[in-house]
């Protein structure tokens, strides 16, 4: 399974900011490069382009905005958590896993008891040591790469 924990700590950080500073939308210099998470055109333009003519007769627009993504911000903490890593989205499919690929079987039938206490040892030694999380963290970094390639590469395929 991929890990959306990088996306979903971005998505997280870019509704903390709007929510702590509306004008990332609202001033008369905000941007799609500021103002969109991905820093992608606008999908809609003539909506930004109408909220923009309204917003004299909308005094109130900034903290409603600020409220919403306050909100926003809440409700995807809440939803994304198991996503983080460890998390139980984590825990659960590598038992799903575990369970569904024969390895359950498998081991049963064929790992002795000595054998299965030896590679549980292992694994929480080479786990105390962090070796697991410095291979992670790379693998994390370069998929956060290859998405900022492909961004890059949409942005000027735009132009």
């Amino acid at each position: 399974m991929m890990d959306l924990g990088p996306l979903y700590k971005k998505v997280e950080e870019h509704i903390q900011r709007i929510s702590d500073n509306p004008d990332i939308l609202l001033s008369p210099t905000a941007s799609y490069a500021t103002g969109a998470l991905d820093g992608l055109k606008w999908e809609r333009p003539g909506a930004v382009t109408a909220i923009f003519a309204m917003k004299g007769n909308l005094p109130h627009l900034s903290a409603v905005i600020s409220a919403f993504f306050s909100g926003a911000l809440e409700t995807w903490k809440h939803f994304t958590t198991e996503f983080t890593p460890g998390g139980s989205l984590a825990l659960f499919n590598a038992q799903m896993k575990y369970q569904r690929n024969g390895t359950k079987e498998w081991e049963e039938k064929f790992v002795e008891e000595n054998n299965h206490k030896y590679v549980m040892n292992r694994v929480r030694t080479e786990e105390s040591t962090g070796a697991d999380k410095h291979r992670k963290k790379k693998l994390i970094l370069a998929q956060i790469g290859k998405v900022e390639r492909q961004r890059v590469a949409r942005k000027k395929n735009q132009r």
